[in-house]
């Protein structure tokens, strides 16, 4: 209650070229260089890399909390002491179980992820799991595709197909979509249930999986925080690497496909 919170967006999902980020280093310096700023909280894969490469220049050596990245390895963090955080490591593995247990004609599994920084992880991680599922089922990656052809392909998956969507923000022609945007767009056009992973696509059209909460994220973040600004040394707390994540389900949906 007695933090004073300033919220800075990078807008990176619009720009994320390489003179764009570093035109917004000297920008953060004018604003917050020597401001008295006692910690920082970054959200998603692209302000934690570029705090990993240009935090300590912009805030000095203050500590600094990350939530929601999707791909996290130990060594990322091995030479930034005052880092520590909670990954936002989804479950795909339970998601498709699930979904292959509520649909066991399925033949076809359909996957929907664009080329961001958050897609590129979202699909390593996905990746090494699917070796396991490649000898049952046939595997469609929906990744460099326009948002109108992956509506009008989306469209001719056959009744034995089921869709897993991890996220699709940009499309192959640079166009940008929110979460809401896209998973309205894929079940308008669906003849197929969709999965997911995320809790900012359900109630708009996703069936539902073990879904990861970006408030669960932020509220694992802020208790990391307190810890912080209460005295603790941030190299003594361990990053939380079991995401908090929880089973959810659209009964609008259930009950659209049996």
């Amino acid at each position: 209650p007695r933090a004073r919170v300033h919220t800075e967006y990078m807008d990176t999902k619009n720009h994320f070229n390489r003179s764009f980020r570093e035109r917004l280093v000297p920008l953060y310096i004018e604003k917050f260089y020597n401001k008295g700023i006692s910690l920082v909280i970054c959200c998603d894969d692209n302000a934690f890399h570029f705090l990993r490469n240009n935090g300590e220049q912009i805030f000095g050596s203050i500590p600094m909390v990350f939530c929601g990245v999707n791909y996290f390895e130990e060594e990322m963090i091995r030479n930034h002491p005052q880092f520590t955080g909670v990954v936002e490591s989804f479950d795909a593995r339970s998601t498709l179980e699930a979904a292959l247990a509520l649909r066991p004609e399925t033949r076809t599994i359909a996957v929907v992820v664009d080329k961001t920084p958050t897609g590129h992880s979202s699909m390593r991680r996905l990746s090494r799991m699917i070796p396991g599922y490649i000898r049952n089922y046939d595997f469609k990656v929906f990744d460099d595709v326009t948002m109108k052809d992956l509506l009008n392909q989306v469209a001719l998956l056959d009744p034995q197909s089921l869709i897993l969507l991890l996220n699709f923000n940009r499309d192959s022609q640079g166009q940008i979509f929110s979460h809401e945007e896209t998973i309205q767009r894929l079940s308008s056009r669906s003849q197929v249930p969709i999965y997911g992973v995320w809790d900012f696509h359900m109630n708009h059209g996703l069936t539902g999986g073990m879904i990861t909460s970006g408030r669960n994220q932020g509220a694992t973040a802020a208790r990391l925080a307190l810890k912080i600004l209460n005295g603790q040394d941030p190299k003594t707390i361990p990053v939380v690497e079991q995401s908090p994540n929880q089973w959810m389900f659209d009964f609008e949906q259930l009950t659209r496909f049996g």
